[in-house]
């Protein structure tokens, strides 16, 4: 299991966490508005109002994933940075690589 955390433009965030759970990419997204990002760019420090998201999914999904919130946002440099799950709570991590199966 991994958890994925991405920072997103808060317009988006709804649509996205809707369809990577769609697209069977998640097995669950939890959305926490109201995050600061600040970041450098051309030497000047930026902040930005982001919307963070906090998705699992399996390592096997996590390339797919990450390609599909590139193309609806940042194709250049999504802000996508993933965690391995080593442990929790057991009927969930069950669940959640249930629910991810691909489906025949």
């Amino acid at each position: 299991m991994r958890l994925v955390l991405c920072n997103c433009v808060p317009e988006m965030a709804e649509e996205i966490a809707r369809e990577v759970i769609e697209k069977n990419l998640a097995a669950s997204v939890t959305a926490v508005p109201g995050v600061r990002r600040m970041y450098k760019q051309d030497s000047e420090i930026k902040i930005q109002q982001d919307t963070l998201l906090l998705i699992q999914t399996l390592k096997g999904k996590l390339q797919e994933l990450t390609d599909f919130i590139a193309s609806v946002q940042f194709p250049n440099m999504p802000a996508i940075i993933a965690l391995s799950i080593t442990e929790g709570n057991k009927l969930y991590m069950k669940w959640a690589e249930e629910n991810l199966k691909e489906e025949v």
